[in-house]
């Protein structure tokens, strides 16, 4: 077993035991907004963002909070036009980062559009519902609720059912792993479905995910090489009060909140063969990554992707894009293609 920096411990893990005032959480939200769409506007060498196609809203089925959640799509040239018919289109499922407290469906236009227009598929961005408003687990939830529309509903969507994928930022770098091990965890392990009875899903791609919520802050900060800013630790404490609510005997070590914590067998049986990992060496995050990226292949999986040096967390959100990201939206769209028509 590759190492992994020291569980957090009682005496240094972030414990909250109650959920911390949320007055900054709308301000919070507002400059995040302001920011993605000034990152929409910027100079960058990253695709020149498309606008989504059409949205869909759709009802939690899968968990025990209610509601509904928008489906955003980003669709080809050609897509539903009369020559096209019947012409079915891989799909990537998309979760957008933000620490599961920040951020929209839309956030991740650029990737959208990259995956789109380099490998003629549609991309669902989904609008997961976010903390303090809705903790853990209901965005993991939603996430599989989305995952399976996607698939259950594949022909009405111009979908082709047998080429899904799943992509997601940060946070969504989380919930593409956790959505797809709650998958299977929910459709083959408790409902005993069988093969062509549940979405099979056949890409996941991570970009800086937090995969170990077990970590104390202090944990990451010594795995980091690079200093932190001085309001990163209050906002990392806030946005884990919000999403792991009541903290008191909260399931860290679940494989639905730490994906790098689930058993070798659970890793092998849920996850597709192909799976792509991009990490950030200035990211607090980065080291949870890369031990993830370790057992995935020690299981045997097919592991792409890299660390990218000289970066820190969401780099590709900035509103000056450097060509590195151009380069690694182009790389994983290389991967897609090759995963969804290699048989072709």
């Amino acid at each position: 077993m590759p190492d992994l920096p020291t569980e957090a411990t009682a005496s240094t893990a972030a414990t909250f035991d109650i959920l911390p005032p949320c007055t900054l959480l709308p301000i919070l939200r507002i400059f995040w907004s302001i920011k993605m769409y000034l990152q929409r506007l910027g100079q960058t060498y990253a695709p020149a963002p498309i606008t989504h196609r059409f949205t869909k809203t759709i009802s939690s089925t899968f968990g025990r909070d209610s509601g509904t959640f928008d489906l955003i799509f980003y669709t080809p040239n050609g897509f539903g036009d009369a020559a096209n018919a019947k012409k079915r289109y891989p799909c990537i499922v998309n979760l957008h980062g933000g620490g599961f407290v920040l951020g929209s469906a839309t956030d991740d236009a650029r990737w959208a559009t990259a995956v789109v227009q380099q490998t003629d598929s549609v991309v669902c961005s989904v609008e997961y519902r976010r903390s303090h408003e809705h903790p853990w687990p209901t965005a993991v939830e939603d996430c599989v609720d989305a995952i399976n529309h996607v698939w259950l509903h594949a022909e009405d969507l111009g979908i082709d059912r047998e080429k899904i994928g799943v992509s997601g930022f940060g946070a969504g770098g989380n919930l593409a792993f956790s959505a797809s091990l709650r998958l299977h965890d929910e459709l083959v392990q408790r409902r005993l479905a069988r093969p062509g009875q549940y979405p099979e899903i056949k890409i996941v791609l991570s970009f800086y995910p937090s995969t170990d919520h077990t970590r104390s802050h202090d944990q990451r900060h010594a795995s980091c090489p690079r200093p932190e800013p001085p309001y990163q630790r209050r906002l990392n404490q806030l946005f884990e009060a919000c999403y792991f609510y009541p903290s008191n005997n909260f399931p860290r070590n679940s494989p639905f909140v730490s994906p790098a914590k689930a058993s070798d067998k659970l890793l092998q049986s849920a996850l597709p063969e192909a799976i792509a990992i991009y990490t950030a060496e200035g990211d607090l995050l980065s080291a949870e990554g890369e031990y993830l990226r370790k057992r995935l292949k020690m299981v045997g999986k097919d592991v792409s992707g890299q660390k990218v040096m000289g970066v820190g967390h969401a780099f590709d959100r900035e509103i000056y894009v450097t060509p590195v990201v151009k380069e690694m939206y182009g790389e994983a769209c290389e991967k897609i293609r090759e995963v969804f028509y290699e048989t072709e």
